[in-house]
């Protein structure tokens, strides 16, 4: 049986969720978070993050880093307190830039964007093609944060499968 891994994209705003077990997307979604930025909208997110943790326990999250120009000292608490939620369960954190997250999966474009993105994640997951066409007629990124997080958990994911298959072909060389 393959592992479970938590991909997040966080915003004070929004977050995108995406829960994969080996390359098989099991789950995703957005939540909204309104109002001013807060000591009670850090726990509401925390809350959410530690709920998704409870239900699909991941061997590690995937996380959409914020470059420091479009981050906010809001954001920046924010993510401190998932690194340390995960750090209290033990959980590896994979960081990705939203940059190499894009050329991951974009690699026949020169300047590849988010929306680009989208597409190529929804040729690789059918069920997400309505929200990829939305976000490609929308000037306003509503599901981007889906997109993102799909893109760290999946990335995330065969990072471990990589390394779990290098380690099992070092045991299987140690044995000989």
């Amino acid at each position: 049986m393959s592992q479970m891994v938590l991909g997040l994209s966080v915003g004070t705003r929004y977050i995108g969720i995406a829960i994969f077990e080996g390359a098989t997307l099991k789950s995703w979604r957005e939540k909204a978070f309104h109002g001013p930025w807060s000591a009670h909208k850090l726990d509401k997110i925390l809350k959410a993050v530690r709920t998704e943790i409870e239900l699909y326990p991941p061997v590690a999250l995937g996380l959409k880093c914020v470059h420091r120009s479009r981050s906010s000292s809001g954001l920046e608490r924010l993510m401190k307190a998932i690194n340390s939620l995960a750090e209290q369960r033990k959980l590896p954190v994979y960081k990705y830039p939203v940059g190499a997250l894009i050329r991951t999966f974009v690699t026949n474009k020169p300047r590849p964007t988010r929306k680009d993105m989208a597409r190529a994640l929804a040729s690789l997951y059918p069920i997400l093609q309505t929200e990829a066409e939305q976000e490609a007629k929308s000037r306003i990124p509503y599901y981007m944060w889906l997109f993102e997080a799909v893109a760290a958990g999946l990335l995330c994911s065969r990072q471990i499968e990589v390394a779990t298959i290098r380690q099992g072909a070092g045991q299987a060389d140690a044995l000989r």
